[in-house]
């Protein structure tokens, strides 16, 4: 049996705790890519959401960032992913800093040298304003919520659909998952494993 681990998180070094929960601190809903994910606030403490809740994107692509916050304060709110998948987020790593603000947004641009075809981990800071918060530090009112984001060197296409089928052809349509030219397709009876060899092109 093979199992795939490429969705599998590596642990971060740390999980930060909310010390005094008060008056609507904390994050509401967090949009990133494919992620339009609702939650409680900071009332909920830390959160970890990496394993349901990921995000797909691609190297050299910019994506737009956004965490709505709570409506009472302005608060700082600030993100990181672990690009290099240690565990750590480093100041690099940094890819949001908002302060003083309600429902930040940032531009996001997946580099280059990120590792890719692996889960790795998202990590997003919201607090009251003025309190200084690295990745790691506890929060006085505000929280911490994990989420997963996932490179793809080669995105599959969605939505794939088996339309009209005779004995001789059979009718397919997908949507595509990025900019992809072309695509290989395998078929066989039903319950067939994946077939190595060499492709054509029709």
């Amino acid at each position: 049996m093979e199992v795939d681990t490429s969705f599998k998180l590596t642990p971060a070094s740390c999980t930060p705790t909310t010390l005094a929960y008060c008056c609507d601190y904390g994050i509401n809903r967090v949009q990133f890519s494919n992620i339009n994910h609702p939650s409680a606030d900071a009332i909920e403490g830390y959160v970890d959401f990496s394993c349901d809740q990921r995000a797909l994107v691609e190297l050299n692509s910019n994506y737009a960032l956004r965490v709505f916050t709570g409506s009472n304060n302005p608060q700082d709110t600030r993100a990181w992913i672990d690009y290099n998948d240690n565990g750590i987020f480093e100041q690099n790593e940094k890819v949001m800093e908002k302060l003083n603000t309600f429902d930040p947004v940032s531009i996001v641009q997946i580099p280059s040298n990120a590792i890719t075809n692996k889960a790795l981990r998202l990590r997003i800071s919201s607090d009251e304003v003025g309190n200084n918060n690295s990745s790691c530090d506890n929060l006085n009112r505000g929280q911490v919520e994990d989420y997963s984001i996932y490179i793809a060197t080669c995105p599959e296409p969605m939505n794939a659909n088996v339309g009209a089928i005779s004995n001789t052809s059979v009718q397919l349509s997908w949507d595509q998952g990025s900019n992809e030219p072309s695509w290989n397709i395998m078929y066989g009876p039903q319950g067939f494993g994946v077939l190595s060899g060499t492709g054509s092109t029709t």
